[in-house]
C-alpha cells in the first residue's frame, strides 16, 4: 500500500511545473485532472518531436527521393575471386547524374540453400565511380544488402557531375559450414553471385524498424531531460527508501528495461551473423562451453579434440600467418598447450549453465539464454547496489537524484551491449559483472550499522572471489570491499573478532579451486591460459608496451564519438593508432567519457562536492578507489587484449560507482539545506545535460550494432 502511494506521488511529481523545495510528502499545487492533462501534453509533445527530429535528420535524404522512377543499369562485365568470394561488377556508359544506388542480389549470395551453412544476414559492398571530376575510379563509400530486404537496398551517393561508370565490389564472402551437425564450423567461400540487379535514381523506401527505434531513443532522451530538468517536481519528492518504498518498484523498472532490449536483440541472438575469419583454415566454434561440459563430465579439463599433426609440428603454432600460409587447420580462439586444446574462458558459466544441462539432457544450454539470465541478474544487482548506497548514506535523496544515479549505473556499465551480443565472449563478462555488483552491494549493507554482519560480508566475499572463475578482472572489486571492512574496524575495534575470519573461508575455498584448475591445465596456479589462444596474433610473444597502453586508454576513455546520418547516429570508428606495432581492435563508438557524459560527474561536480568530501572520508575513498579501478582495468584490457567495445563492461561499472557518489551527495545535501538552492540547480542542470547525450549515444550505437 505504501509503495503504491509512493508511485502515485512519483507520477504526480512528473506533472509539476516546478519544485517547491524539499517536501517529504511531495505535495502538488494544481488539480489532479490538470496535472494529468499536462503530463499527457508533455508526453505527446516529446513523441511528436522525436519523430519530427528523426524525419528531418536521418530520414531527410529518403524523403527527398519520393516520387522518382528508378533507372535499371546493365552490367558490362563481372569478375570473381574463388579464394575470397569477392566479386566485382562493372557498369559502363551511364552518362547521367546519380543520386542514389540500389543493389539487389539473390538468396544464393548469402549461401541460402547450401547444406550446413550458417549464412550471414547481410553483405557489404564498396562503390567506385568515374565522373566529370574523376577520370579514374574513386571510391564513394559502401552499401549493405540484407536477407531481410529481398527487394534490394538503396543508399545515397554523392558524385562530381555526370557519372560515366560504376564499379561495385563485394567484400570477401566467407561463411561457416557444419556438414556433420557437430556444431563445429569450418570457413567456406561462397560461390559466384549470378543474380544481380543495379538501379539508380529511385525512391528510397523508409526503414520502418530503424525509424521506430531511433524515434524511441529520441523520445526517451527528450522525456528524460524534461523529467530531470532542474525545476522538476521529482527533486521535491523524498523516496523514503529506508522504510516505505518497496524495492519491487525499482527492480521491476530495471527488469522491464532489460527485457525491452533483450527482446530487441533476441532475433540477432538466435540467428547470429557468423564472424569473418581471415583464415579459411580456422575451425570456428562458439560452443566452447559445451565442449568443456563434455570434457568435465568425463573428469577431464582438456577438450576431447585432437590438434592436427601439422599444427603440432610447427615451431610456433601461435603464429597466425604461418598457419594460414601452410594451410593448417586449427580451432579458432581455443587455447593450445602441450598438444591439447583448452577453454581459456572462465569455468563458472559452464558450471552454472552448460554442465548441469548437459548432465541432465545430453544437450547444449543456449549461450544467449545464459547471457540474458546473467544480464537480468546484473540489472537487479545494480538496483540492490544503488538502494544499499542510498539507505546507508543518502536517506533524504529525491526521486530525481535517484533516477539520475540509476541511469548512470545502467548506462555507464554499458550492460545494454549484452542485449546485442550474446555469444561466448560476452557470457563470462556478464556473469562477472553480476557477481561484482551483488558483492559490492552486500558489503555496503553488511558494514552499514557499525557492526559487521559477517553473514552478508562472507556472501559478498564469496561472490567477489567467484569472479576469478568467470572474469578475473572483476576481482578488483575486493579493493572497495576491503575499504568498507577496514573502515568498520576503525570505527569499532570490536568488529575485529574471530568471527570476522569466517568472511575469508569462502574466499579461500574459491581461490584454491581457481589455483587447482589453472595448475591442472597449464602447470601454473596463476595462468588462465589466455596467452595460448589461437587467434589473429601470437599473444605468447606480445610483451608489454607503454605506448600501446596509452593509446588504448585514449580510445577507451576519451576518443570522441564518430557521427553520421545513415541508420544510426553513432557510426563507430576503427582505431587508427599512432603506434608502430600490432594492436587488436574493433569498431568503437568512442570513449566511455565522451559517449556517456554522466560518468564525468566527479569532474563536473567537483567544485560542489569538495567541501562534503572532507566530511565523508569513506565515501571519498570509495570514489577514488572506483575511479582508479576503472582506469586500471581499461589500461590492463588494452595491454592484454586490445581495444574492443565489449571491454567497456569490465571497467564501466567502476566509473559509474564513482560518478553516483557526488551526484547523490549533492542531491541529499540540498534537501538538508547543506547546499544552496543555486548550487543544487547547477548540479541538476549539468546532470540533465549529461543524461541526454548518454541515452542518445548509447541507444543509437545499439542500433548500429543490431
Amino acid at each position: 500500500m505504501m509503495a503504491q502511494q509512493q508511485l502515485r506521488q512519483l507520477l504526480k511529481a512528473l506533472g509539476k511545473g516546478r519544485a517547491h523545495g524539499p517536501s517529504r510528502e511531495g505535495s502538488v499545487s494544481c488539480p489532479g485532472q490538470a496535472r494529468r492533462r499536462h503530463r499527457s501534453r508533455v508526453i505527446l509533445i516529446c513523441l511528436a518531436l522525436a519523430f519530427a527530429i528523426d524525419l528531418l535528420t536521418f530520414d531527410l535524404p529518403t524523403l527527398s527521393t519520393l516520387g522518382r522512377t528508378a533507372r535499371q543499369l546493365t552490367v558490362s562485365s563481372t569478375s570473381y575471386d574463388p579464394d575470397t568470394g569477392a566479386q566485382t561488377w562493372q557498369v559502363d556508359g551511364i552518362d547521367d547524374s546519380v543520386d542514389d544506388i540500389m543493389l539487389q542480389v539473390g538468396e544464393q549470395a548469402y549461401g541460402v540453400g547450401m547444406q550446413g551453412v550458417d549464412s550471414p544476414e547481410s553483405l557489404r559492398f564498396t562503390v567506385s565511380v568515374t565522373d566529370e571530376g574523376n577520370a579514374l575510379p574513386v571510391s564513394v563509400g559502401g552499401l549493405t544488402t540484407s536477407r531481410s530486404r529481398p527487394d534490394g537496398t538503396w543508399s545515397k551517393i554523392a558524385t562530381y557531375g555526370r557519372v560515366s561508370s560504376l564499379t561495385i565490389t563485394s567484400e570477401p564472402r566467407v561463411v561457416t559450414r557444419d556438414d556433420a551437425g557437430t556444431g563445429i564450423a569450418r570457413a567456406l567461400v561462397l560461390p559466384e553471385i549470378v543474380n544481380v540487379k543495379v538501379c539508380v535514381n529511385g525512391a528510397i523506401p523508409l526503414d520502418g524498424m530503424a525509424t521506430t527505434f531511433r524515434s524511441l531513443v529520441l523520445f526517451v532522451t527528450l522525456l528524460g531531460c524534461w523529467a530531470l530538468r532542474p525545476r522538476s517536481g521529482l527533486y521535491a519528492m523524498n523516496l523514503k527508501l529506508s522504510h516505505s518504498l518497496s524495492m519491487r518498484l525499482w527492480l521491476g523498472l530495471m527488469l522491464a528495461l532489460t527485457m525491452i532490449f533483450a527482446v530487441a536483440g533476441l532475433p540477432r541472438s538466435l540467428i547470429r551473423e557468423p564472424p569473418f575469419y581471415d583464415s579459411h583454415h580456422a575451425i570456428a566454434s562458439y560452443h566452447e562451453y559445451f565442449e568443456l561440459a563434455q570434457a568435465l563430465s568425463k573428469g577431464e579439463v582438456s577438450l576431447d579434440i585432437e590438434p592436427s599433426k601439422e599444427l603440432l609440428e610447427l615451431s610456433n603454432p601461435y603464429d597466425h600467418d604461418v598457419r594460414d600460409a601452410r594451410h593448417i587447420d586449427f580451432y579458432w580462439d581455443h587455447a593450445l598447450y602441450k598438444g591439447r586444446y583448452y577453454v581459456y574462458f572462465g569455468i563458472l558459466p559452464c558450471l552454472l549453465f552448460h554442465l548441469p544441462f548437459y548432465l541432465l539432457t545430453g544437450g547444449e544450454f543456449p549461450t544467449w539464454l545464459a547471457a540474458y539470465i546473467s544480464l537480468a541478474t546484473a540489472a537487479a544487482g545494480l538496483v540492490y547496489l544503488l538502494n544499499s548506497i542510498v539507505r546507508r548514506w543518502f536517506e533524504s535523496v529525491s526521486a530525481g537524484g535517484y533516477l539520475v544515479a540509476l541511469s548512470t549505473l545502467f548506462l555507464g556499465s554499458w550492460m545494454l551491449l549484452l542485449a546485442a551480443a550474446t555469444i561466448t565472449y560476452f557470457l563470462p563478462i556478464a556473469v562477472g559483472l553480476a557477481l561484482a555488483v551483488w558483492a559490492l552491494g552486500l558489503w555496503v549493507t553488511s558494514t552499514a550499522q557499525g557492526t559487521i554482519c559477517v553473514r552478508r560480508a562472507a556472501l559478498g566475499a564469496f561472490l567477489a572471489a567467484l569472479t576469478l572463475l568467470s572474469r578475473p578482472q572483476f576481482v578488483i572489486v575486493a579493493l572497495l570491499g576491503a575499504a568498507l571492512l577496514v573502515d568498520a574496524i576503525r570505527r569499532d575495534r570490536r568488529n575485529l573478532s574471530p568471527r570476522l575470519g569466517l568472511v575469508f573461508v569462502p574466499v579461500a575455498v574459491v581461490c584454491l579451486a581457481f589455483f587447482l584448475y589453472n595448475f591442472l591445465r597449464f602447470g601454473n596456479i596463476l595462468d588462465v591460459g589466455v596467452n595460448y589462444n589461437l587467434t589473429t596474433n601470437d599473444v605468447t610473444h606480445r610483451g608489454f608496451s607503454l605506448e600501446r597502453t596509452l593509446v588504448a586508454l585514449w580510445w577507451y576513455l576519451l576518443q570522441p564519438a564518430t557521427f553520421g546520418l545513415s541508420d544510426s547516429l553513432i557510426q563507430g570508428a576503427t582505431p587508427t593508432l599512432p603506434f608502430l606495432g600490432r594492436i587488436i581492435s574493433e569498431k568503437m563508438p568512442g570513449g566511455v567519457l565522451t559517449t556517456t557524459p554522466l560518468l564525468l560527474a566527479p569532474l563536473l561536480l567537483a567544485p560542489l562536492y569538495e567541501g562534503r568530501a572532507r566530511r565523508r572520508p569513506l565515501l571519498t575513498a570509495m570514489l577514488v578507489l572506483s575511479l582508479a579501478s576503472g582506469v586500471l582495468l581499461a589500461a590492463f584490457n588494452g595491454e592484454a587484449g586490445g581495444v574492443l567495445p565489449r571491454y567497456f563492461l569490465d571497467f564501466g561499472i567502476f566509473l559509474s560507482v564513482a560518478a553516483i557518489i557526488p551526484m547523490l551527495s549533492i542531491d541529499s545535501g540540498s534537501r538538508k539545506g547543506e547546499i544552496s538552492p543555486e548550487a543544487a540547480a547547477q548540479a541538476r542542470f549539468l546532470s540533465m545535460l549529461a543524461f541526454g547525450p548518454s541515452v542518445l549515444a548509447q541507444g543509437l550505437w545499439l542500433l548500429f550494432v543490431f
